[in-house]
């Protein structure tokens, strides 16, 4: 209840856009079309929706100007959105403190204190969420894993806060080296040994772990190049 659902296609064909929209509000009456506030585009077509004037609301993209043919609506269900006021509980005990330490030892930024653990993952929490009905994938910013008493970063980790990281290797875009650490090589990286953020021209782009001079990549595997 007073959710919005946005529903867009790539297409300009009435049938799947002004059409569907008329169908989905006439068969789900709690609906309505919502304005949308970017004026992007030109208003969608009554003509095209039995006659629902709020289709208007609605927007279509042609490519004159500048999308590629695109119609987009918003609507909203009746209602008012069911907030909690519960806050997490969040745990306070070996794990918490093994990845505090390891997060005070690899970055400069004040430790989260807004963590939960489930598992053995480690997640940087929303403020309030209440999760007792609902199924949740992934809640908040993924840091890592607690295996065997020790704290194993994640590259989202390392993508959000890499440049508040104590040791950083800062590449120019030019550098040999950024293509090897895309493929997944291990680079040359003159910083002290330890967990080590990648940059390029100070923009953050993944992690690996240093060791007598040598980076081993952490790069994921499903982002490398060939």
């Amino acid at each position: 209840e007073g959710g919005l659902l946005c529903y867009s296609t790539c297409t300009l064909a009435p049938e799947e856009n002004e059409g569907v929209v008329s169908q989905f509000l006439k068969a789900n009456p709690e609906f309505c079309l919502v304005k949308i506030e970017k004026q992007f585009g030109v208003p969608a077509l009554p003509e095209f929706a039995d006659g629902i004037e709020d289709i208007k609301f609605a927007r279509r993209i042609f490519p004159s100007l500048g999308g590629e043919g695109h119609f987009v609506a918003l609507m909203k269900k009746s209602g008012q959105v069911a907030r909690s006021n519960k806050k997490i509980q969040f745990p306070n005990n070996d794990r918490i403190k093994i990845f505090n330490e390891f997060y005070a030892e690899c970055f400069n930024s004040p430790i989260p204190e807004q963590i939960r653990i489930i598992g053995d993952k480690v997640y940087f929490s929303p403020e309030t969420v209440d999760t007792k009905q609902t199924h949740i994938v992934r809640c908040g910013l993924f840091m890592g894993s607690i295996i065997k008493n020790r704290f194993e970063p994640s590259h989202a980790l390392f993508a959000a806060r890499g440049i508040d990281a104590r040791r950083v290797l800062n590449l120019q875009l030019d550098d040999i080296r950024v293509r090897k650490f895309l493929h997944g090589e291990e680079i040359s990286c003159d910083i002290d040994k330890g967990y080590t953020a990648v940059c390029i021209d100070s923009i953050p782009l993944g992690f690996g772990k240093v060791s007598n001079g040598v980076l081993k990549n952490h790069y994921p595997k499903g982002l490398r190049t060939f």
